[in-house]
């Protein structure tokens, strides 16, 4: 994941928080899907009965992917975009004699603006997930066979 950063341009790599919390959703991620191939595997191994599942772990496995790249979007181009005009920003304020923005950066500092940014998609995500899972162990069955 150091990779991902360029540090000609400046750019910072994921710091140990994010890069924990991409593996974990990794992790997760790969879990929900052998959770997914395992009540297939059985579905088929029961032939005596027709099931009618619910649409709940298809559509929570569309939002998080909206969720996912909503963050993607947010963290590697929105982010960049806002670290951009608060250093132009701050160069209009050297010029002009302010120090706003000057002190605000002071106050919230880039690795931490970017775990804030991480934590507010990684808490709704995980919590995605971990509905997921659950309904895709409890195997919820609609309707009669």
């Amino acid at each position: 994941m150091r990779g991902w950063a360029d540090k000609e341009k400046g750019e910072e790599p994921l710091n140990l928080s994010e890069q924990l919390m991409w593996w974990f959703v990794v992790a997760v991620a790969l879990a929900m899907a052998v959770a997914f191939w395992w009540l297939v595997a059985v579905d088929e191994t029961d032939l005596s009965e027709q099931h009618q599942y619910t649409a709940g772990p298809l559509v929570l496995f569309f939002a998080l992917t909206v969720l996912i790249v909503l963050y993607a979007l947010d963290r590697f181009y929105y982010f960049k975009l806002l670290r951009g005009a608060v250093h132009r920003a701050t160069e209009l304020e050297d010029e002009l004699g302010y120090k706003m923005t000057a002190t605000i950066s002071q106050w919230v500092l880039p690795q931490h603006a970017a775990s804030i940014i991480t934590l507010l998609y990684f808490l709704p995500g995980i919590a995605g997930y971990v509905a997921m899972l659950t309904l895709i162990g409890l195997n919820p069955i609609i309707g009669d066979p």
